[in-house]
């Protein structure tokens, strides 16, 4: 009899050690596995390269659970980004994964709900940058992956494309001569190409043999002005290519620790005074007194020899109380919500009224109820977790960077792990825009050759610096929506020296299309930096942007 009752008590044990695979049902019954397919937009895209990725997920009719399909990119300090797609049983879903700029050089591949990982398109370590030559081009061109700037060259029909500045975001350069340019691309696309080079691209313009190379700015990126390779020798092709190098060194990505550093965001806020600095004195009083009672009082006193059976009571109840009492004194102590610091910075391209918005924060959460909040499907979304340093010498700041997890983004939902409770949190956003705030340069000539400017932002501009074509930089301290001043001249260089041709300036924070982008609505913003930049108008075409 206690044979039989051994046995079955371990055939019992057994069954409970089995794993969770070992309990499903037999192979034949099975549910059938959801199609999955990934492609590109367009049927030409350059190899080794990050595309844009168009994904298709079917789940099917009488699926029991929500299949979630997941994109990561790596970020410069190593944090992962995720775009998650929950499809019910029964439905199909379809989108279209767009890489940032801040992506440029990263890693780029998916993961569907049983853990298959699979690299779509990984950068050579050999090509510092890439570059997409319109069809037509003259195929002198293609010495750009033999020469200085080592290149990973590929030639498409940017008509093929979708007219959408996303679909260049993972390319450095786009060469295309001028004549193309001007009579083969629509405005769709002449419009999106300058969205990009706005937020950071660099487009070269082929034109005669023999012109000098010019460089027209463009909010963080440049229109290049080149000349023909036609009719050249191999030695002088090498040549023109070197000085051609040379003369545009500064607008490469610079690699720092094995990553492309990105200047497409503004500086992020000092993150020191987000740390919790010091233990909390009454916690530890706690515990320790949790550590008094459950040892020396409960076996000397409570539960003495003889009556131990007393702590399968004691010891349940006293963990339950501090509990408790820990859970009051952690939610009275340090509150809800959490607080910080963000810098915006929105650049403006008054000529086809589209704008860019970067957004670069830092903050400290307390506990959070909930951490679920909107964004529109066009912002890209990036965060990490920021962690003192134990040694510093590696890192001047004083801090590192972990990556996040279990964080979800469906549509415009984001949730998960976004923001979590007690901890320091880094974020970067972008946005493209439409807009039509602009600085005007009004024709009203003065005496001394001042200029008069004009602003159509909501609010009011401080600290604006402009730099006219000839690179005199000049000054107008406050200008408010809607108002013309005249500028004066700055005798020394400002701190923010703007392109020829454009303007800088703080403005006060607004609410709105202008403003800050908004995440979670329990973070209290102590500290919100706007600047705002661009080319400035006037009644000219501006003569950078063809």
């Amino acid at each position: 009899m206690f044979r039989q009752l051994l046995k079955r008590r371990g055939l019992l044990f057994a069954f409970l050690l089995l794993p969770p695979s070992a309990l499903a049902a037999p192979a034949g019954s099975a549910e059938k596995s959801p199609r999955i397919e990934v492609s590109s937009p367009c049927d030409k895209f350059p190899r080794n390269s990050i595309s844009p990725a168009r994904v298709l997920i079917e789940n099917v009719p009488n699926g029991k659970d929500t299949h979630t399909f997941e994109f990561q990119t790596l970020w410069n300090d190593n944090s992962k980004q995720r775009y998650s797609f929950s499809v019910p049983p029964g439905q199909t879903r379809q989108a279209v994964i767009y890489p940032s700029m801040t992506d440029i050089q990263l890693l780029y591949r998916y993961r569907n709900s049983v853990d298959e990982s699979i690299s779509l398109f990984a950068v050579s370590e050999d090509a510092p940058f890439f570059a997409v030559l319109q069809e037509k081009t003259p195929s002198e061109w293609n010495m750009l992956s033999h020469s200085p700037f080592n290149a990973q060259v590929n030639t498409f029909d940017l008509m093929d494309w979708p007219a959408d500045y996303r679909m260049y975001a993972a390319q450095n350069c786009i060469i295309i001569p001028e004549k193309l340019y001007a009579s083969y691309l629509d405005e769709p696309h002449r419009k999106a190409l300058r969205q990009w080079v706005l937020g950071g691209g660099s487009l070269w313009l082929i034109g005669d043999r023999g012109r000098k190379i010019t460089a027209a700015p463009l909010g963080r990126g440049l229109i290049l002005h080149v000349p023909s390779l036609e009719g050249m020798t191999d030695k002088e092709k090498e040549a023109a290519l070197l000085k051609l190098k040379t003369e545009t060194k500064d607008i490469f990505p610079v690699k720092v620790d094995g990553y492309y550093d990105t200047p497409f965001h503004p500086k992020t806020p000092d993150a020191f005074p987000y740390f919790f600095t010091t233990p909390s004195f009454l916690l530890g009083l706690i515990l320790a007194a949790f550590a008094v009672l459950v040892g020396p009082v409960c076996l000397l006193r409570w539960a003495p020899v003889g009556k131990r059976q007393r702590l399968f009571i004691l010891i349940p109840s006293i963990s339950l109380g501090i509990s408790i009492l820990l859970a009051a004194v952690i939610l009275i102590g340090d509150g809800t919500g959490g607080r910080g610091s963000r810098a915006v910075h929105i650049l403006v391209n008054p000529q086809d009224h589209t704008g860019l918005i970067t957004q670069s924060q830092v903050c400290q959460t307390l506990i959070l109820t909930n951490n679920e909040f909107t964004l529109p499907e066009d912002v890209h979304l990036q965060g990490c977790r920021l962690e003192k340093e134990k040694f510093q010498t590696f890192h001047a700041n004083g801090y590192a960077r972990e990556k996040l997890e279990n964080y979800l983004r469906e549509g415009n939902l984001c949730s998960g792990g976004w923001f979590t409770s007690r901890s320091t949190l880094e974020h970067r956003l972008t946005r493209p825009i439409t807009t039509r705030a602009a600085v005007t340069v009004i024709p009203m000539p003065q005496p001394d050759g001042a200029p008069v400017l004009q602003s159509t932002f909501p609010g009011a501009l401080s600290n604006l610096i402009y730099r006219d074509a000839s690179g005199t930089y000049w000054r107008i301290p406050n200008l408010p929506p809607g108002e013309r001043k005249t500028a004066v001249r700055s005798e020394k260089i400002p701190s923010e020296t703007p392109p020829p041709g454009h303007f800088h300036a703080e403005m006060i924070s607004t609410e709105g299309e202008l403003g800050p982008i908004p995440t979670l609505d329990s973070i209290k913003w102590e500290n919100t930096r706007i600047t705002v930049s661009g080319p400035a108008a006037g009644n000219q075409p501006l003569p950078q942007q063809p």
